[in-house]
């Protein structure tokens, strides 16, 4: 578990160096093992580091060999070995053992549409000194964590909420309708939060963010920052002047219905169950509820009613034994 925080300024009023270390401060128990920032006149990166893999060289913030490039992130790349071998047999020269670099070394060479590639957890921001781009992606599954929060002065990101409000020109207030949603359902639903003004990227979320012009682009299958419908296919953001924003969706991997669980609610005899022999009648001496096997609506025995409740999964089908 890693830390990131960064403060992209419009107004060089605001402080963001000073800002991107009060949030570092915040995060240092997400990473016990390093602290580093980066900053220029326009963004300044944080990062704490719990050392998973590239433990001696991977330190972050990275930058590339031309100094344009810089990435701080949070998670773990499951395939960067796959990705760093096509990496380097195009030419690419990769400085350390972090599998991040190899999503930044990807990014340099196929834009946006290299995080298709990863597989993995991961929530990481990418910043272009050359075009004044600052890039934040999220994996698919919104495993690893990332908030925002954009006013005139500055956009802002971080790994925590704490963080990100101890980045904040003043401590925000909580949102009432956000606390009572924590007490309904015990969270609050994404991209919502609890503090007024921030909010969380949602999960397969690209957002490019630009000094130029508003762009729009189109994505599926996820919805943008500010658009929570699910059928959404065009989402814009603007976080703040002079800059504008353009966030792209990724669709979520399918799930593997052969394990998914559901309620059948099919009559029982109407659902395609091993069939039992027919049970002989029962003697008229004998007891009516002595009888373990009398028979059910449905023609079988009682032993082989199926419950209403049952996993789909192909190899198990629990039956309900109502007397034995």
């Amino acid at each position: 578990m890693c830390g990131i925080a960064g403060v992209r300024r419009f107004d060089r009023a605001v402080d963001h160096v000073g800002a991107a270390a009060a949030a570092s401060a915040v995060m240092a128990t997400r990473g016990p093992d390093d602290a580093n920032e980066w900053h220029d006149d326009r963004m300044a990166l944080a990062f704490r580091r719990l050392a998973i893999v590239g433990v001696h060289d991977g330190r972050q913030p990275l930058v590339d060999q031309t100094g344009r490039y810089v990435l701080a992130g949070n998670g773990e790349i499951y395939n960067h070995l796959e990705l760093r071998a096509g990496l380097e047999s195009r030419g690419h020269r990769l400085q350390t053992h972090s599998d991040l670099e190899v999503a930044l070394h990807l990014y340099i060479e196929q834009g946006p549409a290299s995080f298709d590639l990863l597989r993995g957890m991961y929530a990481f921001a990418i910043w272009d000194n050359a075009t004044g781009e600052l890039v934040c992606c999220r994996d698919p599954f919104g495993i690893k964590p990332l908030y925002y929060q954009s006013d005139a002065g500055a956009f802002r990101f971080a790994s925590e909420l704490p963080a990100l409000a101890e980045s904040m020109p003043s401590m925000p207030a909580l949102r009432p309708e956000a606390v009572l949603r924590f007490l309904t359902f015990q969270y609050v639903p994404e991209p919502d939060t609890a503090v007024a003004g921030c909010r969380s990227f949602p999960p397969a979320t690209t957002c490019v963010s630009t000094p130029t012009a508003a762009r729009h682009s189109t994505g599926g299958g996820r919805p943008g920052l500010n658009r929570p419908t699910v059928r959404s296919t065009t989402t814009s953001t603007r976080f703040g002047p002079p800059s504008s924003t353009r966030c792209m969706s990724t669709a979520p991997p399918k799930w593997n219905r052969a394990h998914s669980c559901r309620v059948a609610s099919t009559p029982a005899s109407r659902q395609h169950w091993p069939t039992a022999p027919a049970p002989p009648p029962p003697s008229r001496s004998a007891s009516p509820t002595a009888s373990t096997s009398s028979p059910t609506p449905s023609g079988l025995p009682r032993r082989w009613v199926p419950s209403t409740t049952h996993c789909a999964s192909p190899t198990r089908w629990p039956l309900t034994a109502s007397t034995r």
